[in-house]
């Protein structure tokens, strides 16, 4: 029997009827009491950058599972979930003990947890809900009130994408129980938000090429010399376009976003990057160190470390594994790279001199401009392997 589509005042309505809609859907009204969450005064914005980050409806992820896995585990609850909120709907990237991945934002808890109002100091910035049930915003929310999979206990700390230093609330990492509970101590806020800061740089990191990516065409390769030749270093040691066609036939592409993080200090130093478009700041402990724009390349000084490390007899795995980032690199607005491996680099740096040199020069370029402005900063260390190299 077909079903048709019943329009009833919703303050009329027996909660407990089916109510269908013109599709056939089976479909159960909100309870009269409920409010959904305000929309934030900045709320263009903040889609503005989940649409650029481009994960909504994208398929499960091992990292994000591992999160989630994690918080579910350290927090001991039933479920855990990693949530994005878009515009008329809450989207789940991951979800550990619930089905549920899509929702109505209108009953979103973690639509409420993205309000700068939660940003509460006490609480590390998590919206703790110890008993949905007795909180007003809560407790006629059918995502707390009907089904199994009823939520009685919730807590959940925004994920935050940096735009030009402002954080902008995307979406939440949060735990929650078909039960409540009576407290939810400092330290675990400290651990969600930790976890949350962990997605952030996560989601923050270039991803990896596919293989489609990696396939360079001919017309590619021209491309690519044409940019290799416009480096500020290449020109000034007139490499031989033969030597940085061979170097741009290893190069790989990659697409970076404002306020996301190329390197992080501590990562490992390989590869390097040669700037076709966009601009890169380097930091170290929250100070710029040096502004990048195109022409310039970053991460040669690895290259240099892991070379004098092969020079004393450590084995290449080793010397690639001991190498880090000495800074932060982070992207002031969408830029495109060209990246380089040591392992791709190194036949050539021993056959073509000229390249090697070049390397040289431009951390020898760099030092003397980071020294400016931080003498004791950690690059300082690198000096001695520019002075000790020889090919």
């Amino acid at each position: 029997m077909e079903k048709k589509n019943i329009e009833v005042p919703l303050q009329n309505q027996d909660l407990d009827a089916e109510i269908w809609n013109g599709d056939g859907q089976l479909i159960k009204p909100w309870h009269p009491m409920h409010v959904p969450a305000p929309t934030p005064s900045d709320e263009a914005g903040r889609l503005k950058v989940l649409a650029e980050l481009e994960i909504l409806d994208t398929p499960a992820e091992p990292e994000f599972d591992s999160f989630a896995l994690l918080a579910q585990r350290a927090f001991r609850t039933l479920s855990s979930a990693i949530n994005f909120i878009d515009a008329e709907r809450q989207w789940s990237k991951a979800t550990i003990g619930y089905d549920v991945h899509e929702i109505d934002r209108d009953i979103s808890i973690c639509a409420h947890t993205i309000l700068k109002e939660h940003e509460r100091e006490s609480t590390k910035g998590v919206l703790v809900v110890l008993d949905t049930s007795k909180d007003e915003r809560f407790k006629f929310n059918d995502v707390c009130t009907a089904g199994v999979n009823q939520i009685k206990f919730y807590a959940g700390c925004p994920i935050n994408i940096f735009r030009n230093g402002v954080a902008w609330p995307v979406g939440t990492i949060c735990v929650f129980d078909s039960e409540p509970r009576t407290s939810f101590d400092l330290d675990q806020c400290s651990m969600l938000q930790t976890l949350s800061k962990a997605i952030t740089n996560h989601m923050s990191m270039p991803s990896e090429p596919s293989l489609q990516d990696l396939k360079c065409t001919l017309e590619e390769v021209e491309d690519r010399v044409i940019a290799l030749k416009k480096c500020m270093a290449f020109t000034i040691r007139k490499v031989d376009e033969a030597a940085i066609r061979m170097m741009a036939e290893k190069l790989r592409p990659v697409m970076i976003t404002e306020g996301q993080y190329l390197t992080r200090k501590g990562s490992p130093g390989d590869p390097m990057y040669f700037i076709v478009s966009g601009s890169l700041v380097c930091t170290l402990n929250d100070k710029v160190l040096e502004r990048l724009t195109k022409g310039q390349c970053v991460g040669e000084l690895s290259f240099i470390n892991i070379s004098k490390m092969l020079s004393s007899g450590i084995t290449r795995k080793e010397a690639l594994h001991r190498c880090r980032r000495a800074a932060d690199v982070i992207a002031t607005e969408k830029s495109e790279l060209l990246a380089l491996t040591f392992e791709d680099a190194w036949p050539l740096l021993r056959k073509i001199p000229n390249l090697w040199y070049t390397l040289q020069d431009i951390a020898h370029q760099r030092l003397i401009r980071v020294s400016r402005v931080s003498p004791m900063s950690s690059f300082s260390t690198s000096t001695s392997a520019c002075r000790a190299l020889q090919l």
